[in-house]
């Protein structure tokens, strides 16, 4: 039976996805994050990931290189892919957003991995995430921790 419950809520997680609004660019900054989110978490996994588009407005490619939150002891950039029929997940060194075009962080694909949470996450908690792009630029923005259901 646990079995089943941890099939299902995997595949919640990676199935189900929030309607987050587009991202409209307002503040006259080159690269544009939306609004962030992360899902809430167990005790017994203290691990958690966040989900953000990001819209490139220059004329050149511009790569996420790191991020940072303070509720976390280690943050890494993640990816996922089919590796012999299995999905797995793993860092990388970069995201690259291209030129004039929107990239979503999102489950299954590319996503801020937050490791040793300091606390789990709780629906309703604001928490902030730093993004450090390659030109050394820097973009704090909050993460809203939303239900897997709504």
């Amino acid at each position: 039976m646990r079995f089943f419950q941890v099939f299902a809520l995997i595949t919640a997680l990676f199935t189900l996805q929030p309607a987050q609004a587009d991202v409209l660019p307002t503040d006259g900054t080159p690269v544009h994050f939306g609004k962030a989110y992360a899902y809430p978490t167990v005790p017994a996994r203290p691990n958690g990931a966040v989900f953000v588009k990001v819209k490139n407005l220059t004329d050149h490619d511009v790569k996420i290189v790191s991020a940072s939150s303070p509720i976390a002891k280690r943050v890494e950039l993640h990816t996922h892919a089919m590796v012999d029929g299995r999905m797995s997940m793993y860092p990388v060194d970069y995201v690259t957003v291209p030129a004039h075009e929107t990239h979503e962080l999102k489950p299954t694909g590319d996503h801020v991995m937050l490791m040793l949470l300091d606390a789990p996450l709780k629906v309703g908690d604001l928490f902030p995430v730093t993004f450090m792009l390659d030109d050394g630029s820097s973009y704090t923005i909050d993460a809203s921790v939303i239900s897997l259901v709504q």
